[in-house]
C-alpha cells in the first residue's frame, strides 16, 4: 500500500528557492517533525505494552525510536534557529515511582519513611515487600517511593500552532527574562500523516537553516 503525503505549496518551493523561510513555513515544518515524531512514539508505546516480543519486534523498536529522536531533534533544532523568540517556559509536575533495595545506600535514609508506612501514617513510601534471593541465599527488602519530579519546556507561539522545546534545568539561567507557568498535565497526539508536509521538503529547509547559521 503507497502512503499518501500533503503536497508542499507551490509558494513554499518558491519561497525557498529564494532563501525566504516565512513564518507560515516554519509553522507547517515544525508541526510535520513534531507530528511524525509523536507518531513514533505512539508506536514505542505500543510495542512496549506488547507481549510478543522477537528479533523483527527489537528492529522495529529501535527504527521507531531512531526516528522519533530524529525528527524531534530537528524540530529542536528550528525551534533554536528561527528568529521566533519563546513566550514562556512551562514547568510541568508529574510523580515518579522509584524501587530502593536494602542493599541500596538510600535505604538507610529512609528508615522513618518506612516506619510510617508501617504506622499507616503519610509517607513517601507506597509499597514495601521483600523476595529471597537465590545467588546470596537471603531475603531482600525494597520499597517504593513517589517522588515528585519536574520538566521544563521553552513554549513558542506561531500563527497556526503552538510549540514545545525541551530544557534541561541547567539552562533556566539563559531564559532569567521569561515568566515560567507550571502546568499539571501536558498532552499531545500524532496527526495523520496525509495532512503533513512531506519530510523532504522539511529538511531542506532544516538545512537551509542549519547552512544559514554557519
Amino acid at each position: 500500500m503507497i502512503e499518501r503525503t500533503m503536497r508542499t505549496p507551490k509558494e513554499y518551493t518558491d519561497n525557498l528557492k529564494n532563501g525566504i523561510v516565512s513564518d507560515a513555513m516554519l509553522s507547517d515544518v515544525i508541526f510535520s517533525y513534531s507530528k511524525r515524531a509523536k507518531n513514533y512514539r505512539d508506536r514505542l508505546r505500543k510495542y512496549k505494552g506488547s507481549s510478543r516480543w522477537g528479533m523483527y519486534t527489537l528492529r522495529n523498536f529501535e527504527q521507531c525510536e531512531e526516528k522519533m529522536n530524529n525528527y524531534y531533534a530537528k524540530k529542536s533544532d528550528i525551534l533554536r534557529l528561527c528568529d521566533n523568540m519563546p513566550k514562556c517556559i512551562h514547568q510541568l509536575t508529574y510523580n515518579h515511582r522509584r524501587r530502593i533495595y536494602d542493599y541500596n545506600d538510600e535505604w538507610s535514609l529512609l528508615e522513618e519513611e518506612r516506619d510510617n508506612y508501617k504506622r499507616h501514617k503519610q509517607s513517601k513510601v507506597i509499597w514495601m515487600n521483600s523476595y529471597f534471593d537465590d545467588y546470596n541465599g537471603d531475603f531482600v527488602e525494597f520499597c517504593d517511593i513517589i517522588e515528585k519530579n519536574f520538566q521544563w519546556f521553552l513554549y513558542y507561539e506561531f500563527n497556526a500552532h503552538s510549540f514545545h522545546r525541551p530544557i534541561d534545568e541547567s539552562e533556566l539561567s539563559e531564559y532569567d527574562g521569561l515568566e515560567v507557568v507550571k502546568l499539571e498535565e501536558l498532552t499531545t497526539y500524532g496527526e495523520n500523516i496525509n495532512d503533513l508536509l512531506p519530510v523532504p521538503f522539511c529538511d531542506k529547509v532544516w538545512s537551509f537553516l542549519s547552512e544559514r547559521e554557519r
